[in-house]
């Protein structure tokens, strides 16, 4: 037992001796859907296409996760740091569903007009569950017998639908396109916020006194909790969530527009370019009850680098936020004032198969910037960094894409795919020490987010296969290498720069490889 808790080194992340086991996930599902479609011809001028159906569905869940030994000691740089105390994970959650949709498509000459509306009914609930307590601090993270509950908050959404295709000159070589959509989230899931027997955690001082690296409840200071989850401070032994669910809660929305060009140039060769706008937002979060950003407090620290393979500064001076009185305990899941929007433009190329070879190809350019509005956020700490940040998630702003087959004599073809994009952003930031108010250390940025980046990546694969025939059978051999130019381009590196591995490279493209293919079809 004592072998199964596991170690953290926070100052690298490695994580040994043990580790959490999830499952089992039970996640059966009953559904009843009817789908119908009624054509009429020559009515207002044109045809008419329509579709509609109606679906329900049942899709109870249980999931379950367990901490080996009960207890995760954290060490920093080989330092006795603290101990994580775990109480195992046992959620079980209804989920309902009833969605009708109804489609219209109309044709007349060269216009055709889609338009539709999807309604979809979302209901859940926190079923009873039972949870053991932890067999070190059974006092502390006692057994729960959770009766269930109903947060009584259901998404009703309407999604109307429109598109449009017009023959711009009668000669169906060269058309254009807009649509208009809204779309909502798949899932309802406020049981979980109410659900006391979720995984909890709280965290404490550890000394480990007699150096063995394995946590004992003599060596832990547990006159202060340093940080914790779903963890009820003031009544550890509650069957109730001290969280609640905000009656207005709305689903969370994707609205989008999208106007298109298509044209033929020649036989068999068109080219394309289509614009696409996205504004996503009602995102659901749980601030904690009682506490604003106006509550934190700053801390300006110096670090020096400490990162192994070297930085581009000797030492770096960051702010970070913290709390003067301990992070009370509730929150109540509600809708964030945070919103991205999302603009690209991309241009295609597309040769169908004809005399011997086909091509596709397209170049795509795009960014996401992200914002959080007044409330939309609670730890001021990085947000002047990502707030408004074109490049606040791991993407590529250009992507280049290029592939071809050509078909040579006696039965053999050969294919090669070109792909390019832009370096994902490289997030770069100084680890805080402990912070006040329960809130454990963070990641502080010191750079606006995408100010640095991987390098570009470029790959080409390549394809020769031979086609046999030998009786009914056909029998395909073929040659695949891919990365033909060996790139070893850097695609992912450890960030925190005063940390022990910094800058240290965790994956980079896979080499070159070649692979020798039998197929045998009959």
């Amino acid at each position: 037992m004592r072998r199964c808790r596991p170690l953290v080194d926070i100052d690298t992340g490695q994580l040994s001796r043990s580790n959490a086991r999830s499952g089992p996930y039970i996640r059966p599902a009953t559904e009843i859907k009817t789908d119908m479609n009624f054509f009429l011809s020559s009515w207002l001028g044109g045809d008419h296409q329509m579709k509609w159906g109606v679906r329900w569905r049942d899709t109870p869940f249980d999931s379950y996760s367990t901490r080996g030994g009960g207890v995760t000691a954290r060490v920093d740089a080989g330092v006795p740091d603290s101990a994580d105390f775990y109480r195992n994970n046992a959620s079980r959650r209804a989920m309902y569903n009833v969605s009708a949709y109804v489609n219209e498509s109309y044709n007349r000459g060269r216009l055709r007009v889609n338009m539709g509306v999807r309604m979809d009914y979302q209901d859940d609930e926190a079923l009873p569950a039972s949870v053991a307590a932890n067999p070190l601090v059974p006092d502390i993270l006692p057994a729960l017998d959770f009766p269930g509950a109903d947060s009584g908050v259901t998404f009703a959404d309407w999604s109307p639908r429109f598109g449009v295709t017009y023959d711009v000159f009668g000669t169906g070589k060269t058309v254009a396109k807009a649509s208009a959509a809204v779309y909502y989230g798949q899932g309802i899931f406020t049981g979980g916020t109410l659900n006391p027997v979720a995984e909890s955690r709280v965290r404490y001082a550890w000394n480990d006194a007699n150096g063995d690296l394995f946590v004992q409840t003599n060596e832990v200071d547990f006159s202060r909790i340093l940080s914790r989850g779903n963890y009820n401070i003031n009544d550890p032994t509650a069957v109730t969530s001290p969280n609640s669910v905000d009656p207005d809660l709305q689903n969370d929305r994707t609205r989008e527009v999208i106007v298109g060009l298509d044209h033929e140039l020649m036989p068999d060769f068109g080219v394309g370019v289509t614009y696409i706008y996205r504004n996503y937002d009602h995102f659901n979060w749980s601030p904690v009850n009682g506490v604003s950003s106006s509550d934190y407090v700053p801390v300006t620290i110096t670090r020096a680098c400490t990162a192994a393979l070297g930085c581009d500064e000797d030492s770096y001076t960051v702010t970070y936020y913290q709390l003067p009185f301990t992070l009370p305990s509730g929150a109540t899941l509600t809708n964030q004032n945070y919103w991205k929007i999302y603009k690209g433009l991309e241009v295609t190329a597309r040769k169908r198969y004809s005399n011997r070879w086909m091509l596709n190809g397209s170049v795509a350019y795009g960014t996401t910037p992200a914002y959080w509005g007044e409330g939309g956020y609670l730890d001021p700490t990085n947000i002047e960094f990502v707030n408004g940040a074109e490049e606040n998630n791991r993407n590529a702003k250009w992507v280049v894409k290029l592939s071809g087959l050509y078909s040579f004599p006696w039965g053999i073809n050969g294919s090669a795919f070109f792909n390019a994009r832009q370096g994902f952003p490289f997030f770069r930031d100084i680890r805080s020490p402990s912070r006040t108010g329960g809130l454990g250390q963070t990641n502080v940025k010191y750079e606006k987010d995408g100010t640095t980046r991987y390098p570009d990546l470029h790959t080409l694969d390549a394809r020769v296969e031979k086609v046999f025939g030998l009786g009914r059978a056909r029998i395909t051999a073929s040659l695949d290498v891919f990365n033909i130019g060996n790139a070893n381009t850097v695609l992912d590196r450890e960030g925190t720069q005063n940390a022990s591995n910094g800058n240290r490279v965790f994956t980079i493209v896979a080499p070159r490889v070649a692979r020798f293919g039998v197929r045998v079809t009959f």
